[in-house]
């Protein structure tokens, strides 16, 4: 049996992300935390153990550009909704020889590779679905095994919906509580405990700012980590 796990990460058109941050942020500033977001999602995806690849679900040229860059495969949207992007998604990866698909987020500042693979290995036969709630009701995560097929019912209080879909499959759902794949980026609460935690996000913003003002530009890679200690550029 395959023990290959595809992560399936959409990304909305930067357009129109992150509306409920318009009081905090500027839309530019909402594409950049996207794109930084997106970016260190990607990076935990390939230092986990677990996790065979990642595939972006997108439509913007430049997060096609830092998909690949960060080694992650493509999957053209063209403008469907989030549900029928995962719906798309999952049809995708069903098609392959991987035990199971992963959904994630785009804005999951603080997850780690260690949190995705106990996340991936909780159900280590990949008979059931795992999900993992977010801090207001919602889906931050999905594992889906190929076998199985699945109504994604993302927005609020997605986690009730998708709970009583397993029950009506005749499974017992997993529910994975971790503090990365718990906390996303939606409100201007979440973005003041993400400028709690991580200080020098406003200078992070920045570089990614300018990166989306001249996108032939080198990506940005982190400066700081969540903890506020300096790193070395990838």
């Amino acid at each position: 049996m395959s023990n290959k796990v595809i992560a399936l990460i959409p990304v909305k058109k930067l357009a129109a992300v992150k509306g409920r941050l318009e009081t905090v942020l500027r839309p530019i500033e909402r594409q950049a935390l996207t794109l930084l977001c997106l970016y260190w999602v990607l990076k935990a995806i390939s230092h986990s153990q677990l996790i065979t690849k990642a595939i972006v679900i997108g439509s913007d040229s430049i997060v096609n550009r830092v998909a690949r860059e960060c080694g992650a495969n493509w999957l053209d949207d063209p403008g469907w909704t989030l549900n029928e992007s995962l719906e798309q998604g999952f049809a995708h990866i069903a098609q392959s020889d991987a035990a199971a698909a992963l959904f994630l987020p785009c804005d999951l500042p603080f997850v780690t590779p260690l949190e995705l693979d106990r996340f991936v290995g909780i159900d280590k036969d990949f008979s059931n679905i795992v999900l993992a709630p977010s801090h207001d009701g919602g889906t931050n995560a999905i594992l889906l095994p190929n076998h199985l097929r699945f109504q994604p019912n993302m927005g609020p209080g997605s986690l009730a919906l998708h709970l009583e879909q397993v029950q009506r499959m005749g499974l017992t759902p997993i529910l994975q509580h971790t503090p990365g794949l718990t906390f996303d980026v939606d409100t201007p609460e979440d973005f003041q405990n993400l400028s709690h935690k991580m200080p020098t996000i406003q200078e992070e913003l920045s570089r990614w700012r300018l990166f989306l003002d001249t996108p032939s530009a080198p990506l940005p890679t982190l400066i700081t980590s969540l903890a506020g200690e300096q790193t070395n550029p990838e």
